[in-house]
């Protein structure tokens, strides 16, 4: 009989240009943002938004953002990368959640950098959410009015990848998975 008691929730990094794997899989680092942002799910009564009826949650302000540290660890307190690099992905999208085996449900968050947009070393790279971090049992428009938080970051630093700078010659892809099993 399976075990319901634990449930595990993690997520992996794959950079790729091209056929080139620049971070294989990584295993991302979750930071009290982001555990804020998940137990506050549970803790809420309800949701009550702006004038339009709606509160957006996590994923309507969901990023990928690159940097350039190269030498700090990520600790449970970590609320930014260290060095972000300002350039935004010129693409982004999430899929649907989706059972991906009979105890494992994930989605998948997809950065994409142009060819040549970025030419810095890179160092570290964090997945950002709308976390709701405040902690509160009700959400209305005056404490859900909040931006992107980190959710989780990896970095060589950590040991997660080797420092490198992406090929100016072709598309730069990060495809960060997140996922609940038991």
């Amino acid at each position: 009989m399976e075990d319901l008691r634990d449930i595990r929730i993690g997520g992996r990094v794959t950079v790729s240009q091209g056929d080139e794997i620049l971070v294989d899989n990584a295993t991302n680092h979750i930071v009290n943002q982001g555990l804020k942002g998940i137990i506050s799910m549970f803790c809420g009564n309800y949701f009550s938004g702006y004038s339009t009826g709606y509160t957006y949650c996590n994923r309507y302000y969901a990023t990928v953002s690159l940097g350039l540290d190269t030498t700090t660890v990520t600790t449970r307190s970590t609320a930014d990368l260290v060095n972000k690099i300002a350039t935004a992905p010129n693409t982004f999208s999430t899929n649907s959640p989706n059972a991906e085996t009979g105890t494992r449900w994930g989605m998948t968050y997809t950065a994409i950098w142009n060819a040549g947009v970025i030419t810095s070393q890179i160092g570290e790279i964090g997945l950002y959410n709308g976390n709701f971090t405040n902690i509160t049992p009700n959400w209305t428009s005056q404490n859900s009015n909040y931006t992107a938080t980190l959710f989780s970051r990896i970095s060589a630093a950590d040991g997660d990848f080797t420092i490198f700078t992406p090929s100016t010659a072709s598309t730069m892809v990060v495809n960060w998975e997140i996922g609940v099993n038991m």
